[in-house]
């Protein structure tokens, strides 16, 4: 297997959709998926070579390559002053309150309350990690009337969007011959659109790709000498799509556990996963062609970590364990998923440090809400604030239930608050002004700590 490697420069904000659970958020990924890359280099070469379109799976290139898994297009994540960056495997997590002292929790039992990194990091040397994040910034929109251009509709929602101005990096995976092809039809440098809203502000984008011609393919970390023994960390650098037998998509140690036993052909009882750290995901990406989302896939996590061990052992089982690493594990791996490294975290390194290449959090909005906007935040809080404040006074109503003053005196204290602004005049017209029946009937009732008269004047809004 042979790669060729790319780098990717936004020109533009880029927005890749995610699930966000806000109606009025439209979230992006802050990588950019091998499902992306696929979709737009086939629309390339059809552009390239003039295909038509319905017959393209006629030409034999595209159908191997773009249909059939001839190549396969890695996720590229952030590149930073010339180091790649990688999901931080889950197991390395820090102290709740400091965030500068991390364990790998995979070969260190620490009874300390421990949080993950949602960061991406590379590991220098034995127990030191670069830590960064992509720069992301939230842009305001509103709605638009689509029958009537001339009006909007007073709808806002944001867009959030990788900040333009940085690099990502990814490889391509396939035969010599293929990626020889595959060179030969692009030039070295071509600008794309990537993602959402293209037509506008965002997507624009430029890919370069490194490689003269195909280099060997030995890891996605560059490894080329690994050393490995019965025992060590499988770490995944992309979503994994595991099918159980049914046919379904699952995120099941068992099932991942059988995957990797057929594909080393070994029984399963001969592995052992003795820890992991996972997660799950849902995969869901939109094919322009069919003008629908694909079906959704649950996965295992980019992070998720696995020590594991192999009972019987040889220089066979050795050379099918590199050669997975290669290929990758699971389904759809053209687009990318299931790539996995082994040993990237030290079986020997139970804590690390981290440089002072770690970089600030640049989450921020890129522009100056509209007015409109800020008016409908203030009235989002107010309306919250008068929500709770009615919830509390109502909770506290509740628990005056014996002898309940009559309407005539719950109206008369209605109207005395409606036509006042100030709750220091409230309490000195009741306490002068309200006639001593009144004050009598509100002195009875009572809950277990006050009367409602005490409660008005002194409690509430003094």
């Amino acid at each position: 297997m042979h790669h060729i490697k790319f780098n990717i420069k936004t020109e533009a904000p880029i927005l890749i959709s995610s699930n966000s659970g806000d109606a009025n958020m439209v979230s992006t990924l802050d990588h950019i998926p091998g499902t992306v890359l696929s979709g737009i280099f086939a629309w390339k070469y059809i552009d390239k070579m003039k295909l038509d379109f319905a017959k393209a799976q006629e030409d034999d290139f595209f159908y191997r390559c773009f249909l059939n898994s001839g190549l396969c297009f890695s996720n590229a994540y952030i590149l930073k002053e010339s180091q790649y960056f990688y999901p931080t495997p889950f197991s390395i997590q820090h102290k709740k309150n400091d965030e500068n002292k991390l364990y790998d929790l995979l070969v260190n039992d620490v009874e300390e309350q421990t949080k993950t990194n949602d960061n991406y990091c590379s590991i220098i040397g034995e127990d030191q990690l670069n830590i960064v994040s992509p720069a992301k910034s939230l842009n305001f929109h509103h709605n638009r009337n689509r029958e009537d251009k001339d009006e909007r509709e007073k709808i806002i929602y944001n867009y959030e969007s990788i900040n333009e101005g940085q690099e990502f990096s990814g490889k391509i995976l396939g035969s010599k011959k293929d990626l020889e092809n595959f060179i030969n039809n692009f030039n070295k440098s071509i600008r794309i659109n990537i993602g959402r809203s293209k037509n506008i502000q965002y997507g624009k984008a430029t890919i370069e790709f490194l490689s003269k011609e195909p280099e060997e393919f030995f890891s996605d970390l560059d490894i080329v000498n690994q050393e490995i023994e019965t025992e060590f960390i499988m770490t995944l650098l992309s979503p994994a799509i595991i099918y159980n037998e049914n046919g379904f998509s699952t995120n099941s140690l068992s099932d991942f556990k059988k995957l990797i036993a057929e594909n080393l052909s070994i029984p399963k009882e001969n592995i052992d996963i003795n820890k992991s750290f996972i997660k799950s995901d849902t995969i869901e990406n939109f094919v322009s062609i069919w003008r629908l989302k694909k079906p959704s896939e649950t996965a295992l996590s980019a992070g998720s970590c696995f020590k594991v061990s192999i009972k019987i052992w040889d220089e066979n089982i050795k050379k099918q364990l590199f050669e997975l690493q290669k290929k990758g594990i699971g389904e759809r791996r053209n687009e990318g998923f299931g790539r996995f490294v082994l040993n990237w975290q030290n079986l020997d390194t139970e804590t690390y440090c981290i440089s002072d290449f770690k970089n600030k959090k640049p989450d921020e909005f890129k522009e100056a809400p509209p007015i409109i906007g800020t008016n409908i935040v203030k009235n989002i809080i107010n309306i919250e604030y008068r929500k709770e404040t009615q919830y509390r006074a109502l909770s506290d109503c509740y628990e005056f239930s014996r002898n309940i003053p009559s309407n005539s005196i719950i109206g008369r204290l209605e109207i005395i608050i409606k036509n006042l602004d100030n709750p220091e005049k409230f309490c000195s017209i009741i306490k002068e002004d309200l006639r001593k029946p009144a004050i009598d009937k509100l002195k009875k009732c009572r809950n277990e700590n006050s009367d409602l008269f005490e409660y008005i004047t002194k409690n509430v809004f003094v």
